[in-house]
């Protein structure tokens, strides 16, 4: 996962639950499992199998390219590296080498597609990328790249799709792709635009001003979503749905950042943020809505969450101020799965905040949910199996 997936934690406490995006994410398994043992941190040789009494790790297969992203999509684990796009199946342990197209950073997938693509929020978003957008049909089973030339969006983009539209953003403005023909079918004069997500209904637009645009699929019109005094000049770092409502992250760069869930139904916000006497800000009580920690295209930013029950910061857990933390995963309502940069693989106990395993010999990833009971992550040297107990 690239630099710009992780997220810099510096004096926080954690929001610990399951997210869902475009793509499936990590959701809570639903038996709750027996205390763990914390008497003692326990780490093992590289070469053995990682194992306690809740859970084991075994590595399935090595890799050799840097991952940017990932996406578990059935059967398949799709991944982009820095020479191109990669799917491993994990019924027959089988590696391909789908594409050798170059510059990939994200992954997204929507009905039946697989799209991917460059997106750059902060800093320089050069990428000399002749066929910015590639899409992975998985009915028909193949690989459709589209040019720049058609596309004309500039490096940057995001992408949304339904049944048989793909909305495709930059800052350049937003265009609408058939599908079926795989042609542009319109541009529209909308800019600054961060990220897309739609239903049957709308098609939401997030834009770096904090403001959201719609389009109403029925009457085929445009409009604007009232938001918060909280979000007003923040930047939309990501559209999300979670249990029918539309969540949004954001963040203006420096101390304010949250997380903020619309209901279409009542038109109405629940916001999480809270500012403490010394100006940082945090996002508070998630885990009543079964979020996941949110590390996706955050950068270097400073984020501050905290989970009911528990405020421990992670100062407190890590012993340093300054963690990176890559991915997350709730087990179930009492513990989760960490990967954070030079911390390896850690299991967290939220009731009271306390790492209580970890093994620092393997990478940090990316954690996928393969069932309750089983997960796999990849790092930038391997893909590995989790087996809970």
């Amino acid at each position: 996962m690239t630099n710009s997936k992780i997220i810099a934690i510096c004096m926080i406490s954690i929001a610990l639950a399951s997210c869902s995006g475009p793509q499936e994410k990590l959701q809570a398994a639903s038996v709750e499992k027996p205390p763990l043992d914390s008497s003692s941190i326990q780490s093992f040789p590289a070469n053995k199998t990682q194992q306690n009494d809740f859970l084991t790790i075994k590595k399935r297969t090595d890799i050799s390219d840097y991952t940017w992203d990932s996406l578990l999509a059935g059967d398949q684990l799709w991944y982009v590296g820095e020479e191109g796009i990669y799917s491993y199946h994990l019924s027959t342990n089988k590696l391909q080498h789908e594409a050798t197209t170059k510059g990939f950073n994200e992954i997204r997938a929507y009905n039946n597609n697989i799209w991917f693509y460059f997106q750059q929020l902060e800093g320089s978003d050069y990428n000399n990328l002749s066929k910015p957008l590639v899409r992975y049909d998985t009915q028909n089973k193949k690989l459709i790249s589209y040019s720049d030339k058609d596309l004309r969006l500039g490096p940057s983009i995001t992408v949304y799709s339904d049944e048989s539209t793909a909305w495709v953003g930059s800052d350049s403005g937003v265009i609408t792709i058939n599908l079926a023909t795989n042609k542009v079918k319109k541009r529209y004069e909308i800019k600054q635009v961060t990220s897309i997500i739609g239903n049957n209904k709308m098609v939401y637009f997030g834009k770096r001003d904090g403001s959201i645009q719609t389009y109403d699929k029925t009457t085929q019109r445009f409009g604007k979503l009232q938001t918060t005094k909280y979000m007003q000049g923040a930047q939309i770092d990501e559209l999300r749905w979670l249990n029918g409502k539309l969540m949004v992250i954001w963040g203006d760069g420096d101390d304010n950042t949250g997380v903020s869930l619309f209901d279409a139904a009542t038109k109405s916000w629940e916001e999480f943020v809270h500012q403490d006497a010394s100006g940082r800000v945090w996002s508070d009580q998630l885990n009543s809505f079964q979020l996941d920690l949110y590390t996706k295209d955050k950068g270097t930013e400073t984020v501050n969450y905290s989970w009911t029950g528990s405020s421990k910061p992670l100062k407190k857990i890590y012993k340093t101020p300054f963690v990176l933390i890559e991915d997350i995963a709730t087990i179930n309502d009492r513990y989760a799965l960490i990967s954070a940069f030079e911390e390896g693989v850690n299991v967290l106990d939220k009731s009271t905040g306390d790492i209580i395993w970890k093994t620092a010999e393997i990478d940090s990833g990316t954690f996928h949910k393969v069932r309750d009971s089983e997960y796999v992550m990849i790092t930038s040297k391997g893909i590995y199996d989790i087996l809970l107990r």
